[in-house]
C-alpha cells in the first residue's frame, strides 16, 4: 500500500511483517488481515492470463482502513509469475 512496490520482497505477508494477524475469511475468495492498526480486506476478483504469457495471473481488490483514524482506500492489483518457479511480481496497479 501507499506506493510500495514488491521489489526485493520475498516470502509471505506474515514473514514480511511479524505483527500481521489474521482477522477473518469471509468468503471463499476473500480474507482480512490486520497490521499495526491497518485492516486490509483482500478479495480475489478474477484469475486469467492477463499478459498472455501462458501463466495464470490473479486480479485482487484490496480495501483498507486505519482502525483508529480516518484513513481508508481501495487498491486494485494484478499479480503475475513469469514462470512456475519465479516469485510473484506486480503486473498492474491502480
Amino acid at each position: 500500500l501507499g506506493g510500495e512496490s514488491l521489489e526485493g520482497r520475498t516470502g509471505s505477508l506474515s514473514s514480511y511483517d511479524k505483527s500481521l494477524t489474521f482477522v477473518a475469511a469471509s468468503r471463499e475468495n476473500s480474507i482480512s488481515v490486520e497490521v499495526d492498526g491497518l485492516e486490509v480486506h483482500y478479495t480475489q476478483v478474477a484469475r486469467a492470463d492477463f499478459n498472455h504469457d501462458g501463466y495464470q495471473d490473479i486480479f485482487i481488490r484490496m480495501d483498507w482502513f486505519v482502525k483508529d483514524a480516518f484513513g481508508k482506500g481501495t487498491d486494485w492489483v494484478v499479480l503475475t509469475k513469469l514462470s512456475s518457479v519465479e516469485d510473484p511480481m506486480l503486473l498492474w496497479r491502480n
